[in-house]
This record gives C-alpha cells, sequence and structure tokens, in this order.
C-alpha cells in the first residue's frame, strides 16, 4: 500500500495544481471580460454627459443669446429645445440673475423638485471658473425617472467674466437605455449608483421604482450583488463635474464562471480516471510503476516551480502510457494557453512601440523641415531690416520686429520638439553619474538669467548615482531654469536643491517660491504643450517638463510635482537606488 500511495498522491497533487492554475486563469479571464464591459458602459454614460453639454456649450456660441433681442432669444432656445427631447426646460439668466428666457416642454408635468428661484441662483452663481456645473441626481415623482440639472456658464473669453448662464434640466432616460443595452451575458444586470447610494439607472427600471440602494464602497470580487444572489461583481467610477458616480456590472457565478466549473468538473474526471487506473495497476505492478511514478511526481515539481515545457516520458502503451499521455495533454494545454496569452501581450507591446517611434519619427521629421522656412523668414527680415530701413519707416520696423519675435518663438518650439523626440530616440548610457558635478554644470547655466536678482540659492549635498550624465544634466538645467523663470516677477526669490534616501531609491528636487501651480493641474504639467501660465506672464513652449519626465523613466524613475498658486513649487523626481558591486 505504501508503494500504492507514491504512485497516487503526486498525480493527486498535479491534477489539483492544473485544476487551480486553470481555475484562477478562467475566472482571471471572467472578470476581465466584466471590467471590460464595466469601461464601456462608464466611457458610453461619460460620452452622453459631454454631448450634453456640448450640445448647450454650442448653443451658447453659435446662438450667441445674450446679444440677441428677448424674442429672438426666445426663438433660438425654442427650436433648440424642440430638438432635444431629453432636455425638460432652459433657462437664460443674465449675470445679474434675472430670467431673460424660460422654455418648459407643453402639457409636460413640472417635477415639484426642481429647484427654487432662490435654490438656483445659491447653486449658479458663486461659479467663476467657466466650468459647467452638474446637481446631485433627483427622481421625477410621477415617472421616476433620474433628472439633473446642467449649468453653463457664458464668460467672456477675454476677460473670463460670467456674463450669465444656460440652465438645463435633463432628463436621464438615455442613460437607461445605455445601461439596459450592455448587459453581461444573458442573466447579468448593469446598474448605476450615485453619491447617495442610490441606483438611479439599472437594466430592470423596477429597481429605479423602488429607489433601491446599494454601497457604492463594495469592491469587485465574487459576493453578494444588487440581485441577492452570489455574482461575480466589478465597478468603475465616472466623475460627471463635482458628482461621482459608481458602474456596476454583475453576472451570476453560475453563468459567468460557466465554462470554468465546466473545465474543472472534466479536469477532475481526467484526474479521477487517471487515479483509478494507477491504482487498480499498481496492485499488481507496484515494482514496474514506481519508477514512471517517480518521473510523474518530478514533472510535477518542475510545472509547480513554473516549467511548463517538462514533459513525462513515455516508455510503454499500457495504462502508465495513457496515464503519462494524459499528464502531457494536460499540460500542453495549459502551456499553450498560457503561451498564447503571453503572445497577446507580446504583440500588443510592439504595437505599442511601433505607434511611439512612428510618431517620434514624425515629430522629428516635421520639426526638420520647418526649420527651412524659419531661416528663410529671418534671411529676408535681417535684408529687408537693414536694406531697407528707411523705406520701412517706424510701423514697418515695427511689423518686422513682431515677424521676427514670432520666428524666434517657433525656432525655440521646433528645437524643444527636436529634443523631445530625441530624448526618446538616443540610446542611453549606463555608467556612475557624480550627481554633484552634474548640478553644478547646470546651475552654472541656470544661474547666468539671474544677473540683476536677488536670489537665494540653497545647494545640498548629492549622491552618486547610476544613468546617463549627460541627460541627468538635461534634467536638471530645465528644472534650475523653470524655478528661475517662475520666481521673477518675486523681489526675493529663493530656489533649494536637495535630496533624500527612501526605500524606493533616491528622491531629489527642484523647490522655489515663485508663482507655483494650482494642484488640480498638477497631472499635466508634465504633458506636451501643457502650460498653466499665459505667454504674456512667462514665455516658455511647454516641452521642458515632458522632456524631464521622458529622461526620468527612462533611467526608471518618476517623475512628479506639488505647489500652491502664489506659493511657489516643488518638482521632484526618484531615480533607482544605485546597485552596489561585490
Amino acid at each position: 500500500m505504501a508503494f500504492l500511495g507514491l504512485a497516487v498522491v503526486p498525480l493527486l497533487i498535479v491534477g489539483l495544481i492544473l485544476i487551480g492554475q486553470t481555475y484562477q486563469a478562467q475566472t482571471q479571464g471572467a472578470f476581465l471580460l466584466q471590467r471590460e464591459t464595466a469601461a464601456r458602459l462608464s466611457s458610453q454614460v461619460q460620452s452622453f454627459f459631454q454631448g450634453q453639454e456640448s450640445q448647450l456649450r454650442m448653443l451658447i456660441q453659435i446662438g450667441d443669446l445674450l446679444h440677441q433681442q428677448p424674442d429672438r432669444q426666445e426663438l433660438i432656445v425654442s427650436i433648440f429645445h424642440s430638438r432635444q427631447s431629453g432636455i425638460d426646460r432652459l433657462i437664460l439668466l443674465d449675470a445679474g440673475g434675472r430670467t431673460l428666457v424660460d422654455h418648459s416642454r407643453v402639457n409636460l408635468h413640472q417635477d415639484s423638485s426642481f429647484p427654487s428661484r432662490k435654490d438656483l441662483e445659491l447653486l449658479l452663481f458663486p461659479l467663476s471658473s467657466g466650468e459647467t456645473l452638474y446637481s446631485p441626481i433627483r427622481i421625477d415623482a410621477l415617472s421616476g425617472e433620474p433628472l439633473m440639472i446642467m449649468a453653463v456658464p457664458i464668460v467672456v473669453l477675454e476677460t473670463g467674466k460670467l456674463e450669465g448662464m444656460l440652465v438645463a434640466d435633463v432628463r436621464l432616460k438615455a442613460v437607461w437605455d445605455l445601461v439596459a443595452s450592455i448587459r453581461p451575458g444573458k442573466k447579468g444586470e448593469s446598474f448605476i449608483v450615485d453619491p447617495e447610494n442610490r441606483i438611479i439607472a439599472h437594466s430592470n427600471p423596477s429597481v429605479v421604482l423602488r429607489e433601491t440602494r446599494f454601497d457604492q464602497s463594495i469592491g469587485d470580487g465574487i459576493q453578494l450583488g444588487q440581485s441577492g444572489e452570489k455574482a461575480v461583481l466589478v465597478s468603475q467610477g465616472i466623475a460627471v463635474g463635482i458628482q461621482h458616480f459608481r458602474v456596476f456590472v454583475e453576472s451570476p457565478v453560475s453563468e459567468a464562471l460557466a465554462l470554468t466549473m465546466q473545465t474543472v468538473r472534466v479536469m477532475l474526471i481526467i484526474v479521477a480516471v487517471v487515479l483509478l487506473l494507477s491504482g487498480g495497476l499498481g496492485t499488481l505492478m507496484v515494482r514496474q510503476i514506481i519508477r514512471p511514478i517517480e518521473n510523474i511526481a518530478a514533472a510535477a515539481r518542475a510545472i509547480n516551480a513554473g516549467d511548463l515545457s517538462c514533459r513525462v516520458i513515455i516508455k510503454s502503451r499500457d495504462e502508465l502510457g495513457v496515464l503519462a499521455s494524459a499528464f502531457n495533454g494536460m499540460t500542453a494545454q495549459l502551456e499553450a494557453l498560457i503561451r498564447d496569452l503571453e503572445n497577446r501581450v507580446a504583440e500588443r507591446t510592439a504595437k505599442l512601440a511601433a505607434a511611439n517611434h512612428e510618431l517620434e519619427a514624425f515629430s522629428y521629421t516635421v520639426s526638420h523641415d520647418l526649420r527651412a522656412p524659419l531661416r528663410h523668414i529671418n534671411g529676408y527680415v535681417d535684408l529687408l531690416t537693414s536694406s531697407c530701413r528707411t523705406d520701412l519707416g517706424e510701423r514697418g520696423l515695427r511689423y518686422l520686429g513682431n515677424i521676427a519675435f514670432s520666428a524666434r518663438q517657433m525656432r525655440e518650439l521646433i528645437d524643444d520638439l527636436l529634443s523631445f523626440s530625441r530624448v526618446g530616440r538616443v540610446k542611453m548610457r549606463q555608467e556612475a553619474v557624480e550627481m554633484n558635478l552634474v548640478l553644478q554644470e547646470a546651475l552654472a547655466i541656470a544661474q547666468e538669467a539671474c544677473v540683476g536678482r536677488a536670489v537665494e540659492w540653497s545647494i545640498g549635498k548629492m549622491p552618486m548615482v547610476r544613468g546617463d550624465s549627460v541627460l541627468l544634466r538635461q534634467v536638471w538645467v530645465n528644472l534650475l531654469e523653470n524655478a528661475v523663470k517662475f520666481t521673477q516677477s518675486k523681489e526675493f526669490a529663493r530656489i533649494e536643491v536637495g535630496c533624500s534616501e527612501q526605500e524606493e531609491g533616491i528622491v531629489f528636487f527642484v523647490a522655489d517660491n515663485g508663482a507655483g501651480f494650482d494642484m488640480e493641474y498638477a497631472d499635466k504639467l508634465f504633458e506636451v504643450f501643457q502650460r498653466l501660465h499665459p505667454d504674456a506672464e512667462f514665455e516658455g513652449t511647454g516641452i521642458g517638463l515632458a522632456i524631464v519626465r521622458r529622461i526620468i523613466e527612462r533611467h526608471g524613475g518618476r517623475a512628479w510635482a506639488e505647489g500652491e498658486l502664489d506659493r511657489g513649487a516643488k518638482f521632484s523626481f526618484l531615480l533607482p537606488m544605485p546597485k552596489v558591486d561585490t
């Protein structure tokens, strides 16, 4: 019996390992499918709100509502309203809060929960940012459908002054239709929960009409769903202005994991059959099967260690050979499944790399081709200035100066584009870098712009790192010049450079007491052409910080920024801890 145990136990272990891995892989596939459904529904709901806002903004811009006669305003709003079946009411207010147009649908019940005049003014007129206000969801007492107020400020672009407001009471029946059309499987359900944990849209409208609630904080997993039965549940957040909703997609476990359970049952049957065959023959041929069983056990250990290419060598055509063949077949299927997944990941990674390469090549080519026309422009400007100065007069010379200034700005932009493209293409050297020396070289460049200014520099001691010294010098130059530029309006500027060691690596930083920025837009600072200040205040192309991020990411680190308006900013980047040679 001891020998029989040696034959049976390894096979049982192998079967359980394969079943466990198969169950885990297919369960992950079920969750991935659910997440794709939730992402698709979230995207379409987001597009619905963006589309409604775009329609209202288009009405404001094209109709030029506030500068029309009252009867003309009424006509424009009426025509627009007649074509928008999802809007119950449109109100046009001026900057003083006076109603210019109030258009409702004929014979439509006026929802009593629509905010009063006083509430409307309190909600809408503190707005000064130019952003659309989305109100909390409310439910129509008669139809049970969700309603939301969208208030679009009418702002003068040149001054930023608020001239008025276009208010729309939007019926979210279209969101119901989206939820009903996107469902996982035959028995699955999709629904949306508002910040008050109310279900405002469900593939079964009666759930909304019953004012059902569902906790937004419930995470993804296999648990009790909204339907009350055990389900595969995933969710994804949606931000609509200041309102935060959550899309939930659930499928009963019996449906979502049907293929998984079927596969497990088949594999259990296969393992059971193999075990029965081995056990029946083991009592008669113990000595003949000890060595093959040892081989199978060794293969099981190899597979458990991750070597899916391992196979059991088949030397006979008897029951033991059938067992080994079944084992190899199960292993081959699992290996093929994993290889297929790896191939898909590699293919998509290659496509992404190719797309990035094409984008960099395009940027580099365009930047090169634009240089020749700029040289011609500058040449003709110099020629006109030197040979036709008296004929041009003061106005003509001023115009030529504007042309030369614009050409210089374009040249700077092209140079920055070339630098950005070059950072992605240049081969990076890995060497020991004396960061103190690199910083001093960058500091000498940045201080050239500080002549005549009162600037206090605080420079900390830097450690050795591994990387490309040329690229790291460019990082320091960009960050220091950035600090110098944004402190130019300060009578007394202060710039601090330092570093600190953390568990994941070394953090370097450049801090200043300059103009700062709103942390709401911190994620945009490192994107190409993203600038938070107008050219009139601070010149620039918006590419310098994008170059910083790309260089740091190529070194295996990351870059981020912290700041506060008029209180300064702090730009940091992390580099991995250099490996110690042993």
